[in-house]
């Protein structure tokens, strides 16, 4: 069953994700809450929910700070010399 602030809800998630574009992010029509999951990799599982889209990006950062794994460090490497 749909309400009719809705679609304003559905937009609103749209956006979130737009500007957080390495996060999933969803209306829940039934649940009445926005939900979160990341699209990086990570050190846990990650699944955030809040009925309040500013709250939901306060913890899609702090989770991003938290659990985000770190790109892979790269080595140097010293060109070789040819003899």
């Amino acid at each position: 069953m749909r309400h009719g602030n809705d679609n304003q809800h559905l937009a609103t998630a749209e956006d979130i994700q737009l500007r957080r574009p390495h996060w999933m992010v969803l209306w829940g029509v039934l649940t009445r809450l926005y939900w979160a999951f990341p699209q990086f990799d990570t050190t846990t599982r990650i699944c955030l929910c809040s009925p309040d889209p500013a709250d939901l990006i306060h913890q899609m950062d702090a989770a991003e700070r938290q659990y985000r794994t770190p790109p892979p460090q790269r080595r140097y490497r010293p060109e070789r010399t040819s003899p």
